[in-house]
């Protein structure tokens, strides 16, 4: 019966928990869970990503310092460009710029005499440098920047679809208007199985945008009214964007070589061609994109027909402009996907199916390149894009919603993003373009110092003098110019036509320099005759200040060595740093705003994600995410696990057991994604463990506490209620039905306790059989007993009752004899027993045996008690103690089970009234190491003489008790084997004696 009903306990907690672990795995399933997977992502990325960053990638950070210390943002192409050019300088071997150009800048004036410091310079002639060649173009110098580099990528943007395969709304409507601009709002919602409020935006979008792009000019109003919409600024400046892109694109289809002007006449044929208004300007943005947006679709491979469909659809692209993507090594997109609520960024799309080009994103092309992958070998194969390399196949793993996990690089517990990967800051670049820049325009203010020389030197022959301008102009036009030519050859002619200039202008600044000095050693004693010979003098004069060791020219030309010493250590200290490098270039300012939350960092800048796309596909090292199967195999047998074993045991067993589960889980997927960097969703698993172990273990102590309460009412039928509820705590067994069991009886009774009571009063007496039962049943319950009963002054308990267990329960039993006697003697000379009481005298009889136990008795009345010939034996064993004048009796099972624990003294084999076979009995004395030696010796000389007396040598048993008598006088066993030696010496007992004595006592 126990054994059935644990089997029914343990199956309903199974089906609790299975149960459990299967709500789990639903809400799973439906995406409920997905904020802990998320966290458990960001922990695998914190706590054990070993990827390493590749000693390729260099980080060069616009940082707060730049913005403070360059220039504000943002800042003008000119110094992109020279940023550029220093990079390529240091031996950069890919130049990433996280940067967007999709507008171009106005140029502008940058005449040769009006520096930096132009407001506290003194007033210089120009040599006219106010002339066309004066014009800075930033455009044109970063796009010369770009091609004599070779090596620099530009960042696009693209709106893209959220899954492939699907269309955007938007773009649908459009095209079912564009194919019958009839339809009606509720036709195109049917057409795209929506609700008409979920179209009706971008309904009323489409119907404007086909009205622009048949008559541009046409006011927003009309629009409106013609569109059947009401007039919303944002829906119809959107429309009127559209449609000049659109124009845009089918004019270049027809007429790919024509200019913007003769685009601008045929869109607005009635606009006079130099008015300027807004959508003069909407349409130059919209022609100046269509001719990115098709040089740039030439470049980009073609989507094979297996990778169709697994990128994502782009719309709307936002690139770099035409003459920037003519000469860059790449462009690619820049689009984050961030989640939904908190917007952390965990996945990027890999590629962008753009009019079925293939458009990858800016971190993962530069890489791409690195290896050497060949796009045109794109293809699909699984979950993955395959690219073939150098060295081999590149696999990228693309998740059903078109988007590859980034592989976060974090370099250890509790650092920063700063910490990953290498870090320059640009002003550390910059400082040389800054250095070259104090160069060239102290070189500029030495020129105009010594034109003025030469003017006053070739003052008589001004042919010369215009020969010298015309050459120096000719110089600073070719050094303007190298700032806008990229091509090598061009270069390479403009720097051989400066050396030339400079052989020619060089001479004659030091002729004239010569000249200065040899006039004012003239000059310098002479005393003038006239106001012009003074006037004469104080030129010389001023000139020699400049011009000699110590004046203005002098410490420039000092200035300028120390500064270009300068750069050179720079560049030979970054030229290390640099060299063979991917120079990633983009905002770390806090003040730019181009911050994303990642599973790795709360906050780090968005060029870090393009480095940690590009770290993946250089170091081989993709995130792999568990297939959704795996995940909900792995939710399955940690929730099944830990119900099979929290249902097996007790809550303690089932708490140990959770700890070891959730243990083997994590280490699971640390493991699986230390060596794999395979992302198992651990912390769902876990919630499903924990699920499950709360709900079997609140359920089993739902319903063990229920049978523990009906157990602790039963028992407290027949014990005290601290007993029963001690017992219903402990006990595994919660019926009560009679079975076999080993137990150990106690019986125990005070000596002449009845004479006493008479005498004592019935308070008095009442006190001390309280103080005596509180003191043993203290005793006894502490070792395990069952006290099933008090017997007036005396107690019956048991030992190993099966709802009680005791395993030594003969030890536990012999303990509690000799403590009972202990305790008595101590409440004896205690307050608690009146001085006539003394002493108290306490008899004690044990029997080991096996016993039936269980509930006995009435419907009324339940006892759960034990019954057999054991219990009968103990009884006789306690009131065999009035004979021979012992205070403890055991049989020979108890005393065999106590395991040599206690010192015994051998009483002999007994005949007790009401049993037909005799009992060999013992008296126990104490533990070994408790006993005085003298009891010891007196146990060993009685154990002697009862062997003699069971062998009939009556003579040698009576000299030895002889020798017991002496140091025990009075002892009443002793006297007890005496009187049967001197009975049987006289009149022998029968030959089938089996050497055992009738004790009359009951």
């Amino acid at each position: 019966m126990p054994s059935r009903i644990r089997f029914r306990n343990r199956l309903s907690g199974v089906l609790v928990g299975t149960s459990a672990t299967l709500v789990v795995c639903v809400l799973w399933a439906c995406g409920a869970l997905t904020t802990l997977t998320h966290i458990g992502e960001g922990l695998h990325f914190r706590l054990l990503n070993n990827t390493p960053s590749d000693p390729r990638i260099l980080l060069i950070d616009i940082d707060d310092n730049a913005l403070e210390g360059v220039h504000r943002w943002p800042w003008p192409r000119r110094l992109h460009a020279e940023l550029v050019r220093v990079l390529d300088e240091l031996g950069a071997k890919a130049i990433v710029l996280d940067i967007a150009f999709v507008d171009r800048s106005e140029p502008r004036i940058d005449p040769a005499a009006l520096g930096p410091y132009w407001d506290v310079d003194q007033p210089r002639e120009i040599l006219g440098d106010l002339s066309d060649e004066r014009l800075i173009y930033d455009d044109d110098e970063l796009v010369a920047a770009i091609e004599s580099a070779g090596n620099v990528y530009l960042a696009g943007f693209f709106e893209a679809t959220a899954r492939p395969k699907e269309v955007p709304v938007s773009a649908a409507a459009f095209e079912w208007l564009q194919a019958d601009p009839d339809l009606t709002l509720r036709q195109v919602a049917d057409q795209l199985g929506l609700d008409a409020e979920q179209v009706e935006e971008a309904y009323a979008s489409a119907r404007a945008t086909l009205l622009f792009a048949a008559d541009y000019e046409m006011s927003a109003a009309e629009a409106a009214s013609q569109a059947g919409i009401k007039i919303d600024v944002e829906i119809l400046t959107r429309a009127k964007r559209r449609a000049a892109r659109l124009a845009a694109r089918r004019y270049r289809q027809a007429h790919p070589d024509d200019d913007f002007h003769a685009f601008l006449a045929w869109v607005l044929p009635k606009a006079p061609p130099d008015a300027y208004s807004a959508d003069r300007a909407e349409l130059r943005r919209a022609f100046l994109a269509e001719s990115s947006d098709r040089l740039l679709r030439d470049r980009w491979p073609v989507v094979s027909p297996s990778a169709k469909g697994q990128a994502r659809v782009g719309y709307e692209p936002s690139l770099p402009i035409d003459k920037l993507a003519a000469v860059c090594r790449g462009v690619g997109f820049v689009n984050y996907e961030r989640e939904t609520v908190v917007g952390t960024v965990r996945a990027s799309p890999f590629l962008i199916d753009y009019e079925n080009k293939a458009v990858s994103s800016l971190g993962f092309l530069a890489a791409c390149d690195q290896i050497g992958a060949d796009w045109q070998s794109l293809k699909r194969k699984r979950r993955h894009i395959e690219l073939q390399t150098e060295k081999g196949p590149l696999r990228v793993p693309v998740r059903p919603d078109g988007l590859t996990p980034i592989n976060w690089h974090v370099p250890g517990i509790g650092s920063e993003w700063r910490d990953s990967f290498q870090h320059i800051p640009v002003t550390r670049v910059m400082e040389i373009v800054s250095n070259r820049r104090s160069i060239e325009e102290n070189r500029r203010r030495i020129g105009l110092h010594q034109a003025e020389l030469l003017r006053l030197r070739h003052a008589e022959t001004p042919a010369e003098y215009l020969s010298y301008a015309q050459t120096v102009r000719e110089r600073n036009d070719l050094q303007a110019r190298l700032r806008r030519t990229g091509g090598d050859e061009e270069r390479s002619a403009i720097h051989n036509r400066l050396r030339a200039l400079g052989q020619l202008i060089e001479p004659a600044e030091r002729e004239a320099e010569q000249w200065l000095a040899y006039q004012w050693s003239l000059w310098k004693d002479a005393s003038p005759h006239s106001q012009e010979e003074r006037d004469r003098r104080e030129t010389m004069r001023a000139l020699h200040e400049r011009f000699n060791d110590g004046g203005t020219i002098s410490n420039l030309r000092r200035l300028n060595a120390r500064l270009q010493d300068e750069n050179e250590r720079l560049l030979t200290q970054l030229g290390g740093e640099v060299k063979g490098r991917i120079c990633f270039v983009g905002y770390t300012a806090t003040a730019v705003a181009d911050f994303i939350p990642t599973p790795a960092y709360a906050s780090m800048p968005g060029v870090m994600a393009h480095a940690n796309m590009a770290n993946m596909v250089l170091q081989d090292r993709f995130v792999v995410t568990a297939p959704g199967w795996v995940n909900i195999l792995l939710v399955l047998l940690g929730g099944s696990l830990i119900t099979v074993l929290a249902s097996l045991r007790g809550p303690a067993f089932g708490l140990a057991s959770l700890s070891i589960v959730l243990c083997l889980i994590v280490l699971l997927a640390g493991t699986v994604f230390w060596w794999a960097t395979c992302q198992l969703d651990w912390l769902s698993a876990g919630a499903a463990v924990c699920v499950a172990w709360a709900s079997v273990t609140l359920y089993r102590q739902a319903t063990e506490e229920r049978e523990k309460r009906r157990l602790r009412q039963a028992l407290a039928h027949y014990t005290s209620p601290a007993v029963a509820a001690r017992i219903a705590e402990q006990s595994h067994y919660h019926d009560l039905s009679p079975q076999p069991a080993r137990v150990t009886c106690f019986f125990s009774d005070l000596k002449d306790f009845t004479i006493l009571s008479r005498r004592l009063g019935p308070q008095a007496t009442r006190g001390v059989l309280n103080s005596h039962l509180q003191s043993v049943s203290t005793v006894l319950t502490e070792r395990g007993a069952m006290i099933n009963k008090f017997l007036g002054d005396g107690i019956f308990a048991y030992f190993n009752a099966p709802i009680w267990p005791c395993p030594d329960h003969a030890q536990q039993a012999c303990a509690s004899a000799l403590a009972s006697l202990e305790t008595i003697r101590s409440l004896s000379e205690s307050e608690a027993v009146p001085a006539d009481a003394r002493p108290l005298v306490m008899r004690i009889g044990l029997s080991t045996g096996e016993v039936f136990v269980g509930d006995y008795g009435s419907d009324t009345k339940l006892d759960y008690t034990c019954i057999g010939d054991t219990v009968n034996l103990g009884s006789r064993l306690e009131a065999a103690n009035k004979v021979l004048g012992t205070a403890i009796l055991v049989d020979r099972a108890t005393r065999d089970g106590a395991d040599d624990r206690f010192v015994f003294r051998a009483v002999g084999r007994l005949r007790l009234a009401g049993m037909s076979a005799s009992v060999e009995v013992s008296d126990p004395i104490g533990e070994p190491d408790r006993v005085e030696l003298a009891d010891y010796e007196f146990a060993r000389r009685f154990e002697e003489a009862v062997g003699y007396f069971q062998q009939r040598d009556w003579d040698r048993c009576l000299a030895i008790l002889e020798r017991c008598d002496a140091p025990n006088p009075g002892d009443r066993t002793v006297e007890f084997y005496r009187s049967a030696a001197i009975l049987f010496r006289q009149h022998p007992p029968p030959d089938d004696w089996d050497g055992s004595l009738t004790v009359e006592a009951k």
